[in-house]
């Protein structure tokens, strides 16, 4: 879409003011001024226009901005399942939780721990058993003699 010139506009009705003035028959001045009038109309309902146009770009702009905004904080989550199937969003650096459901909705609601092995959503109300992984347990290494490990003096 072409920018709406409004100065040339303004200017060009200038000109025919100044040569409808110039025009001696009464009745063919009337029809310039009418003339005149009608451009002026027409030409703040094109400013009018171009105003709310410029007010949608403005909006759309924003909603992209916000669009991109949210797409970077999503993408700092990872979906993540235990045994039993729940499933939550978890940050991959610092590790707080996320409500799927909110999420969603494009809402970053964090869980609070509701118990031991639970989380809450206060926004939502979403309760999550959540069983943390099991720590790997460690085995120290077998001694092949069964004697005491002794240091050499």
């Amino acid at each position: 879409m072409n920018p709406i010139n409004f100065v040339a506009l303004g200017q060009s009705a200038k000109n025919f003011l100044i040569q409808a003035s110039r025009i001696q028959n009464l009745e063919e001045r009337l029809q310039a001024v009418n003339t005149i009038t009608s451009l002026q109309e027409a030409l703040m309902s094109l400013q009018a226009e171009n105003s709310r146009l410029e007010q949608e770009i403005r909006t759309l702009q924003d909603q992209i901005r916000k669009y991109e905004d949210w797409n970077q904080t999503k993408d700092q989550y990872k979906l993540t399942q235990n045994t039993h199937g729940a499933s939550l969003f978890i940050h991959t650096k610092n590790n707080s939780k996320a409500c799927p459901n909110c999420l969603g909705k494009k809402l970053e609601i964090i869980l609070q721990p509701s118990s031991s092995r639970g989380w809450h959503c206060h926004n939502c109300q979403l309760s999550i058993e959540w069983e943390p992984q099991p720590t790997p347990k460690y085995d120290p290494p077998k001694n092949p003699l069964n004697r005491p490990f002794s240091l050499p003096h």
